[in-house]
Formats: structure tokens, sequence, C-alpha cells
């Protein structure tokens, strides 16, 4: 217009088409990180084949199911399988597929059927996509079962051996474990070896042990498997009684051997007990000709003796409280115990039996270890005093005894009856009362006591009765205020 040209626009800054090009590299950045993280095949698990080898040149590969050991993570309709690249989790060609509609599980491992495998190409053509130079293709490849298109599903591996035209699947070589202890005295050394079949299989082996099959494991220690054993010396528990050890192997590698576990009861008892000095003197006379008075007449009469002679590795008693009895304990009636029976077959009805008793108690069952655990037993309300056994018997297997005892001891003196002998030695007068019948020295002694009660009462009232006369001779205070009188006399000072 008007012969004047029309200016231009401006440039844009520099500065702005930097910036413009910063982002967009950033954000190029962004989904290339993001899709490299979501493109990483996710573990869930293993899976086998059926069957284990085939042929590299099958197309597609002759297998029939696969197998997982566990659900997949989340739900799927297909499951892929995938030839990973050689040393890649995030690359890899499909090789076959179930059919749709096949049982996937998302609650527990399950096998699918490969029906939908049509059209995939032979492993040997995936091999050769990666494998170019023409070189062997024998060595170990990994295959991936995916719950799900694309390698960002969850999936289970598999390792495949290929030697020359052929493929065989890589399986971890089953193993056993076996279980010996030497030793078993309580608080003594107790060294417990595993030995692994094959012998060649490399790993740990974790030892333990528990009082009973469903008991908490104490964890004892680790040992590394040499030339196919694994020791640990450890020590026996403190308490005497059966126990269940355990050794449990982890391989090294999982895909070359499975773990395994093996157990071995084992009895720990208690050592031998040595003489008293006081057993293997009570029998020498005192200097008198007589027995000695302490009434350690016999080794039977020491309480540690009868104890580690009743001590029973089979038996085990508690209180309500979870306290645990000694040997041949005094109960009550009516006091209830919980038992702990063992030695027996494993599942079996053991009968439970009180003898010189009418009572009848309902059957036990052993565990899977054989044990009778917290079997409860209640004292008969109308039990007599006395020595009793509780039998706790498999037929035609083992049984075990309870022995224990109710009301007093009759082999304790009595208190009365010491104070009676020692009274009448001293001339008292009082032996000559014991002497009349076996329940009058009680009497007498009982007499004695009440006797010397009232003298004493008789005694404190008469010197209280002279305190106040003299208290009111002296003007102190009147029998008014000593009896809550009135205020007949005013007290006189001295």
């Amino acid at each position: 217009m008007n012969g004047q040209a029309t200016p231009r626009s401006p440039l844009r800054s520099p500065v702005s088409l930097l910036m413009c090009c910063a982002l967009l590299l950033g954000a190029l950045a962004s989904v290339l990180a993001f899709a490299g993280r979501a493109s990483a095949f996710t573990s869930a698990g293993k899976f086998t084949l059926s069957p284990a080898s085939g042929s590299i040149s099958d197309a597609p590969m002759a297998i029939t199911t696969a197998t997982t050991d566990s659900p997949c993570p989340s739900a799927a309709t297909i499951m892929y399988m995938w030839l990973l690249k050689p040393g890649s989790t995030t690359a890899g060609l499909q090789l076959a597929k179930s059919s749709a509609g096949d049982t996937i599980s998302t609650t527990a491992p399950f096998t699918v059927p490969m029906t939908g495998s049509t059209g995939n190409p032979s492993l040997e053509t995936r091999l050769r996509g990666y494998i170019t130079d023409g070189s062997s293709l024998d060595g170990q490849y990994t295959l991936a079962l995916a719950c799900g298109a694309g390698t960002s599903a969850a999936a289970f591996m598999a390792t495949v051996q290929v030697s020359g035209t052929t493929w065989s699947l890589v399986q971890a070589r089953p193993t056993t474990t076996a279980l010996t202890a030497d030793g078993g005295t309580t608080g003594a050394a107790l060294t417990l070896t595993a030995a692994l079949t094959p012998s060649g299989a490399a790993g740990t082996v974790a030892f333990s042990y528990a009082t009973s099959a469903d008991a908490t494991r104490t964890s004892l220690g680790t040992a590394t498997v040499t030339d196919g054993k694994a020791v640990l010396t450890t020590t026996a528990p403190a308490t005497a009684g059966s126990y269940l050890y355990y050794a449990t192997f982890t391989p090294t590698s999982t895909d070359a051997y499975s773990p395994s576990e093996a157990s071995q009861r084992v009895v720990i008892t208690a050592p031998s007990p040595s003489p008293s000095p006081s057993a293997s003197t009570s029998t020498s006379p005192s200097p008198s000709g007589s027995a000695s008075p302490s009434g350690s007449s016999s080794p039977s009469d020491s309480p540690s003796a009868s104890a580690s002679e009743s001590t029973n590795p089979d038996l085990t008693v508690t209180d309500e409280d979870g306290n645990t009895l000694g040997a041949d304990p005094n109960l009550t009636a009516g006091q209830k115990v919980k038992i702990t029976a063992r030695g027996y077959d494993a599942g079996a009805t053991v009968g439970v039996t009180l003898a010189d008793s009418d009572a009848k108690f309902d059957d036990a069952t052993a565990g899977t270890d054989g044990t009778v655990t917290d079997y409860s037993f209640t004292v008969p309300k109308d039990i007599a005093d006395g020595d009793h056994v509780l039998t706790l018997a498999q037929a035609g297997g083992n049984s075990v005894d309870f022995p224990f005892t109710t009301g007093a001891s009759s082999g304790s003196p009595s208190p009365s009856a010491g104070d009676t002998s020692g009274s009448g030695a001293s001339g008292s007068g009082s032996s000559a009362g014991s002497s009349g019948g076996s329940g009058s020295g009680a009497m007498a002694s009982t007499g004695a006591q009440i006797g010397a009660y009232g003298a004493g009462a008789v005694a404190l009232l008469c010197a209280g009765a002279a305190l106040v006369v003299h208290v009111r001779r002296k003007g102190l205070l009147t029998f008014a205020d000593v009896f809550g009188g009135g205020h007949s006399d005013t007290p006189k000072h001295l």
C-alpha cells in the first residue's frame, strides 16, 4: 500500500526455540524410560512343559501342556510363551500360546493346554532371529510363560538346553536328606549330621528342633554341605524329654536341585545321679549305736534320688498355669493337670485308666509324631488319700504311667507328734498322756496350750488392777476416769 513495503515479522527468540527443543527431548526420554520399564517381564514363578524335550525344527513346538508352580498374579484369558533374547529380560519372540477359554487360575498353580500355537515358527527359527552368523545354537535359553499378551505381563520362567537338533527342559534334580544325632543327655553336646543324596548337591542345611510336629521350631544354626554332608554340633535341651529335630536343605541353585527336609525324634535323658553324701552315710551308726538322727536311714528317703528314679522322658505333666510338675506330685481332689505322653504310633487311640478307680476318662489321640499333647486330666473328687497311677496305653503298643499322690504324705511325721515326743523327753508330764493312745498326745498338747493362754490372761488382768489401785492412791486419776464416769474427783499433783 502507498508504495511502502510491508514489514516482516521479527524472528522468534533463539532462547525460546532452545527451551521448546529441551522440553520435547525430555518428554521423549520419559516415554522411552517408561517403555523400557513396562516391557520387562515380572517373574511369577516357574513352569514345566510336557513333553519335556523335542526337535528344534518342529513348527510349532511339539508341546501339549504347560504347568506352573503358582497362580497368575492377575486375571488372564491366554498364556503366551516367549523365547527371551539371550542376556535380556525385556525382549522376546513368541513361540506358543494357549487357546482362548482355557482355565487360568489366580488362586492356585495350574496346567494349561498349549493348543493355540498353530502358525508359530519353530524354536530353531526363533533362535536364528538372534544368532544370525550361522554359528552353533547349542546352549541354554530362557522361556517365559506370560499371563497375557506383551512382555510387560507377569511370567513364569523355564530353561531349555539345546544340543544339536534337540531341545530339553532343564529341571531340578530331586534330593533326599537323612538326619542322625549323636548324643542325648541334658545340657551336653549333641552332634547333628545331615546326609544329602545326590552327594553332589550344593547348598546349606538349617537345623532346628521342636517339642512336637505342630509346635514352633527353635533354630539351632546352619551348616554348608561338603561332600554330601552338613554337620552341626549344638547343646541338648536342659529338660529331659522327647524332641523332634529337623534338617532343611536349601540348594544353591534351584534350577539344578530341589530342596528337601528330614526329621528325627531324639530322646534327651537326664544324666545318671551320683550318690549323695547323706545317702552314703545314712546307714552308719551313731556313737550311741542307733541310726543317725537325721532320719535319712536309707537312700530312698532322699528327694533327689526318688525324683531321678521316677523321671520318665516320655511323660511331661503341667498344672493349669503351665508349670511343670515334678515326679510323683501331690495333687488335690478336683485339681486339673495337662499330660503330654510320647512313644505311640502316629494317630493311635490311647486309653486312659486310673488304677483302683471306677472313674471313666475320655480316650486320647496321638499326633503324627506319636505324641499325646496336653491331655486334660481332673483328679476325681471322691479319690482316697494315698498313692495312685494314671495309665495312658495304646492297645498292643506303648504304655506311659503317671504316678501321683493325694492327701498328706504318709512318710512325714506331723509337727504335733514331734512336739509330744520332745516334751516327754524333758519330763514335763505330757509323755504319760501320750502313752494312753494314738490320739491322746495331741489332745494333751492342745490342752496345755489353752491353759498357758488362760494363765497369761489372768496375770495381765491382775497387773492392770494393781496399777489402777496404785495410781488411785497417788491421786493421779479417779475410778470414774478409768471406767468412764463423771468428774467427781480432781486429780492431785505430786
